[in-house]
C-alpha cells in the first residue's frame, strides 16, 4: 500500500479533514522553529559580548523564546490530540468498509465461504480486521503526521537559510532530494518480503485459531505438544521473514540518517571554515547550525516510523483489497416474490456426472435420501442460493433465481445447517431470537418446546459448548420455526437424537406441512416418513422420486431409523452397584487436588499486579542481544549530541577566526560523530528487533503450550476471537515493550546521563539546571503521562477484545448470520463496540498529549535557563563564549533522546495490559493435572471402571452425573445410549480424561487416572469425540495426527475400510486434498468417516466412539458398523449412539435414565 493510498481517503473520509488540520498544524510548528532558531542565535551571540548589560540586552530575546516555547507546546498538544481522537475513527471507519464488504460478497454469494478460503481462512480475516488495523495506530499518529511535515517544515526552513546564508541552504536542498529517491528505492525492496511478512502472520493467526479449536482432539491423539514445535518454526519462519523485510527496511533508515547528519557536517564545517575567513557573521552562522537539523528532522521521522508502520499499511491494504473484491451490483434484479407455487432445478449439474430435473411445489415436504456425498446438501446450498450451478438453472415460478434480490431470497429462507452454529454467545432465547430479532418471549418458548430443545435461559457457551450436540440442533430448528419463512431447509435434522427426540423434531416437521415449503435431508425413517415425496440422490443424479402413498413396505426398509436394540437384546437389569448418594451442589467446589474445572484465572490478570519488570522477564532469553541494542541506542543518540556540541564550539571558535589547524580536530570530530550516528541507530534496531522477535517465537510457543493442558475445561469461557487477540496482539504488545519501550528509555537515559556530564564539566550551575529539567520533562512525558493513560489503556483493551470477540463470532458463523437477515444487525453491534472505544479516547482527562506538551513547554524553559545561566557567567568570566555556545547548544541537543519518552511510556503501559491478558493464561492451573508418581498401565487387554462419579460444569450447575458407575471389562465392548444431554458425551470425557469428576474415580487397568500421565493414557485410550476436529489441512495431515508413522498404504487402507477409498482416489490431489476449515469442502458424512478412520488408525488397547455413525445414510450406516465390529474385536470399545443398528453383536447396553443419570444395563447377548 502507498503512503498515503487514495483507496483509503475514499473508504474513510474522517482522514481528510486529519490531513488538513495537520498541514494546518504543521505551517505553525515550521514558524515555530524558525523563530525559535532566531532567538536562540541572538541569545548566543548576545552572550558573547562581555560587557556591562549585557545580560540585560537579552532580556527580551529572552521572554520571546518563552512564548514560543509555550506555543511550540501547544501545538504539540493540538497534533497529539488530533491524532489519538482521529486514529480510531479511521480505524474504524476502514474495520466497517472491510466487514461490510464481505457481508455484502456473503450476501450477494449466499455463503461467506469465498473470503474464508483466503489464505489463512477466517483466522487472518479477523486479525485483519482486528489487531491488524489497530496495528494502523503507528501509522496514524506517528508516519503520516512525519509525512505531512515532511511537505511543509523542509521549504520553509530552507527558505530562511536561503534568505541568510544561500551556501548553506545550497548544500542541504542539494541533498535533500536524495533522501527520498534512496527511501522510495529501498521501499520497493522490501514491499515483497513486506507481503510475505504479512502472509506468514496470517497463516500463522489462522493456524492457531484451528488448533485452538481442535486442541481436544490434538490431545487425545497425543499430538497438542508437537503442535508447540509447530508453532515455534512458523515464529521462526515469521521472524526470519520480519528481519530479512527489516535489513532492507532499516537501511533505508541508515542511508537518510547518513546523508542528514553529514549534510549538517557539512554546513557546519562550511560555516566554520567561512567564519575564518570572515566572509559570515557568528549569528547568520548559529542560524544555519540551528535550523540545518529541522530541514531533516521529519524525514528522519518518517524513516525511523515507517518500518513501525508495515504491519499495520499491509493490514489496511488488505482490508481496503477486500473491500476492492465486492463485485458490482447486478442491475435490473428482481424483488424475491413474498410466495411461490414452485422451486426448480433445471438442467442443474451437481457433480459433473448429468442434469438433475427437480420440482418441489408449494406446501410439499419433499425429503433428500441417499448416500453420503451424493449432493443432498448440494441441493439445499443451491436453492437457499448459496451456491450457483455452473450448468442448468434453479428456478422460482420460472424466475432464475441469480435474478432475484439475494437478500430478500434470503429472507424468504430459514435454513437448518448440517452442523448449527452458535452465533450469539448467549442464552438460548438469544440464539432462537436470530431466526427472528422482534420475536415474543411466548413464540420463542413454543418454539423450543416444538422442537424439544432446551429452556430459554440457558446459557449456550462459546460456540455451543455447554450444549450437547443435540441440544444445539434443536436450537437450530427452534430458530427455523420461530422465523416462519415460506422455505424451509433442513440439512438432516434428526441427527445426533434420541429416538424420543427425533421423533418430536418428525412432528415439528409435520406441522409445517401447508404452511411452509419444506426440503429436508434425512437419513431415517422417522423423518422420511413425514415427507409427502422422498427423493433419491445417488452420484448426484435423482435417481428415484416417489409421492408417500407409493412407497411399500420393502422400500421403507431402506430408510431404517434409530431402531431399539431387538427383543431378545432388551433385558433389564438392576444396576451393577448401587447407585452413590446424590452429589449435593456444595461439594462441588470441593475438589480434587488436581485441579478446578472452572479455576480461579478466567479473567485476565489485574494490569496493576503486572510490574514492567515482569513484562520484560517473558523475554529473558533474549536479555544480551537486547542489552547490546540499548548500548547501541545510546551511542547513537551520544553521537547526535556530541555532532551539535562539536559543531557548536567549530563556530564559535572560528568566529574569532584562528588559525585553521586549530579546528582540524573539531572538523574530523564532526564528520566522525555523523558517520557514528547512522550505524550505531542500524546496529541498535537490527539487534532490538531481532532479539524481540526471538523472544516473541519463544512466547509464543509457551503460550499455546500452557493452553494445551487447559483444553477444553478451562477455556470454556474464552471466546476465540479472545483467544486469537491473546496470541497475536498481546504477545506482540509485549514486544512492542522492548522496541517501543524499554529500549528507548534505556538508551534516552545513557545518552542524557552523558550529556549532563559534559555540560556540568563546562559550567556545574548549567548542569544543575539541565539534569533537574531533563528529569521533569521525562516525569512529564513519561510516568505521568503513563498513569494518565492507564486507564484509558487498560479500558480500550477491554473493549478491542470484545469487539475481536465479535469480529471471530461473524466471520465463522456467517452463513447462519447471513442467511437468517442478522449481518446488519451484527455490524450495527460492531459499530457499537468501536463506538466504545472512541468514547474511551476522546475523554481529554485520559489523554498522554497534555504529558508531551508538558515536557515541550519544560523542554523549552530548562534551554531559556542555561542561557540564562549561561550569559551570566560570561559576564562574569566563569565561561568564555565559545563555551557558552556549546552549552546552550549541547541543552538543545539534549532533549532530542526525550522526545519518544511519551510513545516509549505509552509502549509499556500497553505492555503491561497485553502482559495482563498472557499472565492470565500462564498463571491458570490446568484442571487435569500431571501425578508427581505417575503409574504406567498395565500390559495386555484394559477394563474400563467408573465409581461413583460425581460431575457438574459449574459450582451451581445442575449435576450432569450423580453416582454414575460403571464397568467395561476387558475386552468388551459396550454401547451407550440415552437421551440428548443425559451425559453420554461427559462420560466419554472423562474416559478421555479431558475433565476430572468432582466426585469418584475413573480407572483403567486397575489405575486411577489421576495416577496416569496423559501421554501414557492418549497411547493407549483414544477415540473420536462428538466434537472432533477437522483441521485446516490435507487428508493426509489429518489422518497423520492419529499415528504420524503410518505408511501410505495404511492411510489408504484405513480410508477403504470406513468407505472413503474411492472418492479419496477420485480426489485430483489425492491424499493432498486439502479439506477446508473444519471439513467444509466435505459432505457431513464423509467427515464424519475421516474422523472415524482417523480413530481406527490410532489402533489403542480402548477405543472410544462417540456417534461414529452420525450424518450416514442407512446402508453406509450398515457397511461403518460392519467395519467397526471387525476391527474392534478382542479390544475394549465404549460407543455413543443414538442409532443402534449392529448393537446385537455388541456385549452391553448401557442406558443413561431418570434424573439421577444412573445407569441400567442392558444385555446385548
Amino acid at each position: 500500500m502507498k503512503p498515503v493510498d487514495p483507496r483509503l481517503l475514499r473508504a474513510t473520509p474522517a482522514l481528510r479533514g486529519y490531513l488538513l488540520r495537520l498541514g494546518a498544524l504543521a505551517v505553525a510548528s515550521a514558524v515555530l522553529v524558525i523563530m525559535q532558531g532566531s532567538l536562540l542565535a541572538d541569545v548566543v551571540v548576545s552572550g558573547q559580548q562581555v560587557v556591562a548589560g549585557a545580560l540585560t540586552g537579552t532580556g527580551a530575546g529572552i521572554a520571546l523564546l518563552v512564548l514560543v516555547t509555550a506555543a511550540r507546546a501547544a501545538v504539540v498538544w493540538l497534533s497529539e490530540r488530533t491524532a489519538e481522537r482521529t486514529c480510531p475513527a479511521v480505524s474504524a471507519g476502514l474495520r466497517q468498509a472491510m466487514l461490510d464488504a464481505v457481508v455484502e460478497h456473503a450476501v450477494t454469494a449466499g455463503t461467506g465461504r469465498g473470503h474464508r478460503d483466503r489464505d489463512g481462512g477466517s483466522g487472518a480475516l479477523a486479525v485483519t480486521a482486528g489487531a491488524g488495523l489497530d496495528g494502523m495506530d503507528a501509522y496514524l499518529t506517528r508516519f503520516l503526521p512525519a509525512l505531512v511535515m515532511v511537505a511543509v517544515v523542509p521549504p520553509f526552513v530552507l527558505a530562511r537559510i536561503a534568505g541568510a546564508d544561500l551556501t548553506s541552504a545550497l548544500i542541504l536542498a542539494v541533498v535533500l532530494p536524495l533522501v527520498p529517491i534512496f527511501m522510495v528505492l529501498v521501499g520497493l525492496a522490501t514491499r515483497n518480503r513486506t507481503d510475505r511478512q504479512l502472509a506468514v502472520l496470517g497463516r500463522l493467526s489462522g493456524h492457531f485459531l484451528d488448533v485452538v479449536e481442535g486442541l481436544p482432539t490434538l490431545r487425545i491423539f497425543s499430538r497438542a505438544k508437537a503442535q508447540v514445535e509447530v508453532i515455534r518454526r512458523i515464529t521462526d519462519a515469521y521472524r526470519e521473514q520480519t528481519m530479512a523485510a527489516l535489513r532492507w527496511a532499516f537501511l533505508s533508515s541508515f542511508v537518510l540518517e547518513l546523508l542528514a547528519t553529514l549534510s549538517v557536517a557539512l554546513v557546519a564545517v562550511s560555516v566554520g571554515l567561512r567564519l575564518v575567513s570572515g566572509s559570515l557573521d557568528l549569528r547568520t552562522g548559529l542560524l544555519a547550525l540551528l535550523l540545518a537539523p529541522e530541514v531533516y528532522l521529519p524525514l528522519r521521522q518518517v524513516g525511523a516510523q515507517y518500518h513501525a508502520t508495515v504491519s499495520g499499511l499491509t493490514a489496511a491494504g488488505a482490508a481496503l483489497d477486500v473491500v476492492d473484491a465486492v463485485p458490482a451490483a447486478r442491475p435490473g434484479r428482481r424483488l424475491a416474490p413474498t410466495r411461490f407455487d414452485a422451486l426448480r432445478l433445471d438442467g442443474v449439474d451437481l457433480r459433473n456426472t448429468g442434469r438433475v430435473d427437480l420440482t418441489v411445489r408449494r406446501g410439499e415436504i419433499v425429503a433428500l435420501v441417499g448416500p453420503s456425498g451424493a449432493g443432498k446438501s448440494t441441493v439445499l446450498a443451491l436453492l437457499r442460493g448459496a451456491l450457483h450451478p455452473a450448468r442448468g438453472r434453479v428456478l422460482v415460478d420460472g424466475v432464475d433465481l441469480a435474478d432475484l434480490d439475494p437478500a430478500g431470497w434470503q429472507a424468504r429462507v430459514a435454513w437448518l445447517p448440517q452442523r448449527p452454529h452458535a452465533v450469539c454467545g448467549g442464552t438460548v432465547a438469544d440464539e432462537v431470537r436470530l431466526g427472528r430479532p422482534g420475536a415474543k418471549a411466548a413464540e420463542v418458548a413454543a418454539a423450543l418446546a416444538a422442537a424439544g430443545a432446551p429452556p430459554t435461559d440457558q446459557t449456550v457457551g462459546e460456540d455451543g459448548g455447554e450444549l450437547s450436540a443435540g441440544e444445539l440442533r434443536r436450537v437450530g430448528l427452534a430458530r427455523v420455526l420461530v422465523r416462519d419463512a415460506p422455505l424451509v431447509l433442513l440439512d438432516e435434522p434428526g441427527e445426533s437424537l434420541d429416538v424420543a427426540a427425533e421423533e418430536r423434531v418428525a412432528a415439528a416437521v409435520a406441522a409445517l406441512r401447508g404452511r411452509a415449503t419444506v426440503v429436508l435431508v434425512a437419513h431415517s425413517a422417522a423423518l422420511a416418513d413425514v415427507a409427502d415425496r422422498i427423493v433419491t440422490i445417488s452420484a448426484g443424479r435423482v435417481v428415484a422420486d416417489r409421492r408417500l402413498a407409493d412407497r411399500t413396505a420393502a422400500s421403507r426398509t431402506t430408510l431404517p431409523g434409530p431402531a431399539r436394540p431387538p427383543a431378545r437384546a432388551a433385558l433389564t437389569l438392576p444396576p451393577a452397584r448401587p447407585a452413590a448418594a446424590s452429589l449435593p451442589p456444595a461439594a462441588a467446589s470441593v475438589l480434587p487436588a488436581t485441579g478446578s474445572v472452572l479455576p480461579a484465572g478466567m479473567r485476565s490478570r489485574p494490569e496493576s499486579a503486572v510490574s514492567h519488570r515482569e513484562a520484560l522477564a517473558l523475554f529473558a532469553s533474549a536479555r544480551q542481544r537486547f542489552a547490546l541494542g540499548i548500548l547501541a541506542g545510546a551511542l547513537a543518540l551520544g553521537c547526535g549530541i556530541g555532532l551539535t556540541a562539536t559543531s557548536a564550539w567549530l563556530i564559535v571558535r572560528a568566529s574569532q577566526h584562528p588559525p585553521v589547524l586549530t579546528l582540524m580536530v573539531a572538523i574530523v570530530g564532526v564528520r566522525a560523530f555523523g558517520l557514528g550516528r547512522p550505524v550505531f541507530r542500524y546496529v541498535e534496531r537490527l539487534t532490538t528487533h531481532d532479539a524481540a522477535l526471538r523472544g516473541l517465537a519463544r512466547l509464543r510457543s509457551e503460550v499455546f503450550a500452557r493452553l494445551v493442558p487447559l483444553a477444553p475445561a478451562a477455556l470454556g469461557t474464552h471466546r476465540r476471537g479472545d483467544l486469537l487477540r491473546r496470541f497475536t496482539a498481546d504477545v506482540d504488545g509485549v514486544g512492542e515493550s522492548l522496541l517501543r519501550g524499554a529500549g528507548p528509555t534505556a538508551s534516552a537515559a545513557l545518552a542524557c546521563a552523558g550529556a549532563v556530564i559534559i555540560v556540568t564539566v563546562m559550567l556545574p550551575a548549567a548542569g544543575i539546571v539541565l539534569a533537574a529539567g531533563l528529569a521533569v520533562a521525562a516525569v512529564l512525558a513519561g510516568p505521568i503521562t503513563a498513569r494518565r493513560t492507564r486507564a484509558m489503556v487498560t479500558a480500550t483493551a477491554v473493549a478491542r477484545a470484545r469487539r475481536d470477540t465479535e469480529i471471530v463470532s461473524l466471520l465463522d458463523g456467517l452463513d447462519e448470520i447471513v442467511a437468517f437477515g442478522a449481518a446488519r444487525a451484527r455490524l450495527a453491534r460492531l459499530r457499537h463496540r468501536d463506538g466504545e472505544i472512541l468514547r474511551l479516547v476522546a475523554s481529554w482527562r485520559r489523554s498522554p498529549a497534555w504529558g508531551s506538551a508538558a515536557a515541550t513547554f519544560a523542554a523549552g524553559l530548562t534551554l531559556v535557563a542555561v542561557s540564562i545561566v549561561g550569559v551570566a557567567a560570561v559576564r562574569q568570566q566563569a565561561l568564555s563564549g565559545v563555551m557558552l555556545g556549546v552549552v546552550v547548544l549541547t541543552t538543545v541537543a539534549a532533549f532530542e533522546p526525550l522526545a519518544g519518552l511519551t510513545a516509549a511510556f505509552a509502549a509499556l503501559a500497553d505492555a503491561r495490559a497485553a502482559a495482563a491478558r498472557v499472565f492470565a493464561v500462564l498463571d491458570r492451573e490446568p484442571p487435569v493435572g500431571e501425578p508427581v508418581h505417575a503409574r504406567r498401565l498395565p500390559d495386555g487387554p484394559l477394563d474400563v471402571r467408573m465409581h461413583g462419579i460425581g460431575m457438574r460444569y459449574s459450582p451451581d450447575g445442575p449435576l450432569v452425573l450423580d453416582g454414575f458407575d460403571l464397568h467395561l471389562p476387558a475386552g468388551a465392548r459396550v454401547a451407550l445410549v440415552g437421551a440428548s444431554g443425559a451425559g453420554k458425551s461427559t462420560v466419554v470425557d472423562l474416559l478421555l480424561r479431558l475433565r476430572d469428576p468432582q466426585a469418584g474415580r475413573v480407572e483403567v487397568g486397575g489405575v486411577d487416572l489421576r495416577d496416569v500421565t496423559t501421554d501414557e493414557l492418549y497411547q493407549n485410550v483414544t477415540g473420536m469425540t462428538q466434537d472432533a476436529h477437522v483441521f485446516d489441512a490435507t487428508l493426509r495431515e489429518n489422518l497423520l495426527i492419529a499415528r504420524t508413522g503410518a505408511t501410505e498404504a495404511e492411510l489408504t487402507g484405513v480410508l477403504e475400510r470406513v468407505g472413503l477409498g474411492g472418492w479419496a482416489a477420485g480426489l485430483p490431489d489425492g491424499l493432498a486434498t486439502r479439506v477446508g476449515a473444519n471439513g467444509e469442502r466435505m459432505s457431513g458424512g464423509q467427515r464424519q468417516r475421516l474422523l472415524l478412520a482417523r480413530a481406527l488408525l490410532a489402533d489403542p488397547r480402548v477405543l472410544v466412539l462417540d456417534e461414529p455413525t452420525a450424518h450416514l445414510d442407512p446402508v453406509t450406516e450398515a457397511a461403518v458398523m460392519r467395519t467397526i465390529l471387525d476391527v474392534t474385536r478382542g479390544r475394549t470399545v465404549l460407543l455413543i449412539s443414538h442409532r443402534t443398528a449392529g448393537f446385537e453383536e455388541l456385549d452391553a447396553v448401557v442406558e443413561l435414565a431418570g434424573t439421577a443419570r444412573t445407569p441400567t444395563l442392558r444385555s446385548a447377548a
